[in-house]
């Protein structure tokens, strides 16, 4: 179960713990059997579950409005949080959300080539990797949310790179039809 806005708290900690096992979580985390139970079930009128730790950051988020308790989630398990972009108005051509996509592509790629012209990477030109990954990533995932939500079709942008990156020239795109 991947975790997604349609997916209930207590129904991926369920999936979790019965892999794990909940009487070692319980023992792991010092807490009882029945609330690590508790927290795989459902709440409200007809459920006997509890306000589990993933309930409760997201309220936590949603009253304060701050992310950096998911920000410190996210670096704790190795990774690192990217909320998503709003995704431009469905009628966004697909030209244009093409070429944005492509311009940041090799934005950063000419970015790595420059840095590593000497065959080493200083902290300054770490640093400007690291800004321009943070610029790429928004402009492809709201260009990815447009392909799943049907506001164009996602042909022509693997094409593109595909030529950007075997001939090192930009290629002349056109509105398909």
């Amino acid at each position: 179960m991947k975790p997604g806005k349609g997916v209930q708290s207590h129904e991926m900690l369920k999936e979790v713990f019965t892999k794990y096992g909940h009487k070692r979580l319980a023992q792991g985390l010092r807490l009882s059997l029945s609330l690590i139970h508790q927290w795989s079930r459902p709440r409200g009128e007809s459920g006997t579950g509890a306000l589990n730790p993933l309930d409760r950051l997201a309220e936590t988020v949603r009253l304060t409005g701050d992310l950096q308790p998911v920000h410190w989630l996210c670096t704790k398990a190795d990774g690192f949080f990217v909320k998503n972009p709003r995704p431009q108005m469905p009628s966004a051509s697909l030209l244009a959300a093409e070429n944005e996509a492509v311009r940041e592509m090799a934005a950063l790629l000419k970015t790595i080539a420059e840095a590593t012209e000497d065959n080493q990477i200083t902290p300054a030109e770490a640093a400007g990797l690291r800004l321009r990954w943070e610029k790429l990533k928004p402009v492809m995932e709201g260009f990815v949310l447009r392909c799943e939500r049907g506001a164009f079709r996602c042909k022509t942008i693997v094409w593109a790179l595909g030529w950007w990156l075997a001939t090192g020239e930009a290629p002349m795109l056109a509105e398909k039809v």
